[in-house]
Parts: C-alpha cells; structure tokens; sequence
C-alpha cells in the first residue's frame, strides 16, 4: 500500500486510480471511503485519466456512493468521456441518460446515434444496445 500511496504522490494517473477503486470498494487493505474514493478519483481524473472520469460519472448520475456531484455534472463528464472513449460501455451509458433524460433533457436522436455506435462496433452483436435501439426507434416513429 506503501507503494502505491507513493505512486499516487508523485502524480501517477493509475495509481491515483487504483486508490480510488480501492477506497470505493475496500481493497487494499483499506476500508471503504467515500470522501477518500472522491478525493483520489478526482485527481486522476484531473490528470485525464478517462477511467476515472467514467467512475465518477457513473456514479453520480446512478449510485451516489461516493461521488456527490449533482447528475448534470455526471452527464456533462459522461460525454465527454464518451466522447474520447474507444470503449462502446460509455458509448452505451451515455445513450442511456439520452434515452431517460437523467442529468439532462431527453433527447431520443443523440440516444439512437450512440446505440448505433454500439452495435456498429460489436458487428451487431449487443443485445443491451438492440434492445434499447428498439425502444428508441418506437417512441421516434410513434412521434412521427
């Protein structure tokens, strides 16, 4: 633990993140955390670490374990980490806050682009994407 209290000392992004996780979960050693999880997840996140970026908004816009920031923040980080991400998991989530409006205005057209995306890069191969696709499609043609 040591070590890795160091690392993140000296600025390390993943070690900063690991603290997180392990202060979030209790791990390590340590005991769960909630201001501990926000304070080391905040930091790496400010170094540009996306995962804990992600962490962060994820759990403001859905579980409020550790991250108090309100769930306009959390959609605001989630973007841009959909944004930047190479991953289709915050591609997903962020079309999901689209589909339900959390931390943000409804917007059906952003959700069906983002779960398109999605399914796109799995060779259309994701069935929580589909799914929600399918429903996203509905309430368009039902509006129309």
């Amino acid at each position: 633990m040591q070590k890795l209290l160091r690392a993140a000392e000296a600025g390390d992004v993943d070690a900063l993140y690991r603290l997180g996780d392990a202060y979030r979960y209790g791990g390590c050693g340590v005991r769960q955390d909630a201001q501990k999880a926000f304070l080391y997840h905040s930091k790496a996140a400010a170094l540009g670490y996306i995962e804990s970026a992600y962490a962060l908004a994820l759990d403001s816009l859905f579980y409020g374990h550790f991250c108090p920031w309100p769930q306009e923040e959390g959609a605001r980080v989630l973007k841009d980490v959909a944004e930047k991400s190479l991953n289709p998991d915050p591609w997903y989530w962020y079309a999901r806050i689209c589909f339900e409006g959390i931390g943000m205005p409804r917007n059906l057209y952003s959700a069906k682009e983002w779960l398109q995306r999605c399914i796109d890069y799995m060779g259309g191969h994701d069935s929580d994407a589909e799914e929600l696709l399918q429903e996203v499609e509905a309430e368009l043609a039902a509006e129309s």
